[in-house]
């Protein structure tokens, strides 16, 4: 159970005499020695001389249990917490509100893509859940030292193998959900053998091809009579591999292969678990985003990626460019009811046309300098956003604003962007605003 209250001596003793009439009416004890106060920030020094005096022990964030942090990284939900929880995220995005879900323009899944993908980059939650699942899976091989594992080895695996135990086994709903993701699991973990003491022969995959077992067949144990939960060192004597003679041709060519290796020896040192990254790219840290990356279905990178999101964008002018390029608002259509048509800028150089589709891939694909293109993109980006807020004002009866005005407000919009960079880093980004007074030219009064 978690409880809050501010830093001040008056709330923990609030808290506990809350906590004393519960168990009066409850019947129920807190055992203060099992409790901890966790605090954060700013918090008066008394609040500390109270907890000690109380028997409260100070720890320190994050909250650990059995060695793990109890956080969203560790443990999974259901599905439907999931699909609730994304549900009132998507009717939030689009409304503002997490209940009103009836002013979606773009479907979850779709925004959920990244963005070079034609989505905002967020992750969907169960994929999130189940990478940080398999990162737990990555730990029973990684982290024989904490506690968790050897608890988890002790009660749960009984010394037998996580690949093969049944899911139907001892253990909390979590832990078998675990179990459930082995398939996908075994192909992301890889052996490197040193001395082969704690990789399995035929369940782990230390020769590149998968678990031996799903290969050869249970019937591979008595055909090469190797035990099924033995190591690779067990493969190993005088020196050399002691693999039993067979006729097989399958069982050739996987026999070559572990004859090609090294022969494992104490004096090698420990065996090393890889994860895979990419194709054929193992590394020995976990990383969470190309687990994602390899977990989810990938889709086509689009052609308007670049043209919507580019670290000198502004934001909320990149969020509307990227619905209007989904044709999800209709710009072209809307400037042409009022009368006003694209003019040719020096950044276009004079290749505009009225048409939705010629101007963006004449400033997404035309060739430019580094600094006119990033100025083409974040002009285009600023007048769309203006030519949306002007059509939003005007459909809410607010007075209209002139084509003249627009395009001064627009021109703010951009100078004060570029004005933002001038600080940066980044010499060239530094310059953009110079470029572009000098392209654009003196505004019309």
């Amino acid at each position: 159970m978690l409880v809050f209250m501010d830093d001040k001596e008056r709330s923990l003793r609030g808290v506990m005499e809350f906590l004393r009439e519960f168990e009066r009416e409850a019947g129920l004890v807190i055992n203060v020695s099992k409790s901890s106060l966790f605090v954060a920030g700013r918090f008066d020094q008394s609040l500390l001389q109270t907890a000690l005096e109380l028997g409260f022990p100070l720890e320190q964030l994050p909250i650990r249990y059995m060695g793990l942090p109890l956080t969203t990284k560790t443990f999974r939900l259901p599905k439907r917490c999931f699909y609730t929880i994304e549900s009132m995220c998507s009717a939030f995005l689009w409304s503002g509100s997490p209940h009103d879900s009836s002013k979606a323009k773009v479907s979850w899944n779709d925004v959920c893509r990244p963005k070079t993908e034609g989505g905002l980059g967020i992750r969907r939650m169960h994929d999130s859940s189940r990478v940080f699942a398999l990162k737990l899976v990555w730990r029973l091989f990684t982290s024989p030292q904490s506690l968790w594992f050897s608890w988890t080895r002790h009660y749960l695996l009984c010394h037998s193998l996580f690949w093969e135990i049944p899911e139907g086994s001892r253990g909390s709903w979590i832990w078998r959900k675990l179990l459930k993701l082995r398939p996908i699991a075994a192909p992301f973990i890889r052996h490197i053998i040193g001395n082969g003491e704690s990789t399995l022969f035929w369940f782990d995959n230390w020769l590149n091809i998968g678990g031996l077992i799903d290969i050869i067949g249970d019937a591979g144990t008595r055909v090469l009579e190797i035990d099924r939960q033995a190591m690779v060192s067990a493969a190993v004597q005088n020196q050399t591999w002691r693999i039993h003679r067979c006729r097989g041709e399958h069982l050739q060519a996987i026999l070559s292969s572990i004859r090609s290796l090294p022969v494992p020896s104490a004096s090698d040192g420990s065996n090393m678990v890889l994860l895979r990254h990419d194709i054929n790219e193992y590394k020995e840290h976990f990383s969470s985003r190309a687990t994602w990356d390899q977990i989810r279905e990938p889709r086509q990178t689009v052609w308007s990626n670049q043209l919507v999101w580019f670290s000198q964008a502004i934001p909320r002018h990149a969020f509307i460019v990227w619905l209007a390029v989904r044709d999800r608002l209709a710009m072209g259509s809307r400037m042409r009811q009022w009368g006003l048509v694209q003019d040719s800028s020096v950044l276009l150089k004079g290749k505009t046309n009225p048409d939705w589709e010629i101007t963006i891939c004449s400033v997404a694909c035309h060739q430019r300098t580094r600094s006119d293109y990033i100025l083409a993109r974040l002009a285009l980006q600023a007048s769309i956003y203006g030519i949306w807020r002007e059509r939003n004002g005007r459909r809410h009866q607010r007075p209209p604003r002139s084509a003249l005005m627009l395009t001064h407000a627009i021109d703010r919009d951009v100078c004060n962007r570029l004005k933002s960079l001038a600080t940066s880093h980044e010499e060239e980004d530094s310059e953009l605003l110079t470029h572009w007074l000098s392209m654009r030219g003196p505004l019309p009064r």
